[in-house]
């Protein structure tokens, strides 16, 4: 008779420490998607123009153009061609997030392709932060986007 109270209390135990550690896998995996759902996403249908320049000084141009406009460079990887901002955040629970990607693409030594793509993600933010949406490319916000490019540059 006095093994099922010490029977009672093990298997509780048990259980409490099972739902805990679910608990906690459940939690890393969701704050894992919610970082993931901010990584650098290209989009089709960037907005292409060239340079008359090669490859490394085309790169060190624009990253230099978008810190000169006072754009936070997140990424800057000349091994994957990529340069990508930080989000501008706007909103209060319902949050808009804005990101500009620059792609380069050498076509020969005098010459490099840059494509440019603003994409646009949203998300809920109030108790509980959820993910961002799948970014989208917007196109008022790219054509602005590349003709301060162009400006900044010195391309016509």
């Amino acid at each position: 008779m006095k093994k099922y109270p010490v029977l009672l209390i093990a298997g509780l135990l048990a259980f409490a420490l099972n739902t805990q550690a679910e608990e906690s896998g459940y939690h890393a995996r969701k704050m894992q998607r919610l970082a993931d759902s901010g990584k650098i996403v290209s989009v089709k249908g960037a907005t292409p123009f060239t340079l008359a320049s090669d490859f490394n000084s085309a790169f060190d141009a624009v990253v230099k153009a978008l810190q000169k406009a006072d754009e936070t460079v997140a990424l800057a990887d000349r091994e994957t061609a990529t340069v990508a901002t930080e989000i501008e955040i706007a909103g209060g629970w319902k949050q808009t997030g804005t990101r500009t990607i620059v792609t380069f693409i050498k076509e020969s030594d005098k010459e490099t392709t840059v494509k440019v793509a603003v994409t646009v993600m949203k998300r809920y933010k109030a108790i509980q932060t959820e993910p961002w949406s799948d970014p989208k490319l917007d196109a008022d916000k790219t054509a602005i986007a590349v003709a301060k490019l162009k400006t900044a540059l010195g391309v016509k």
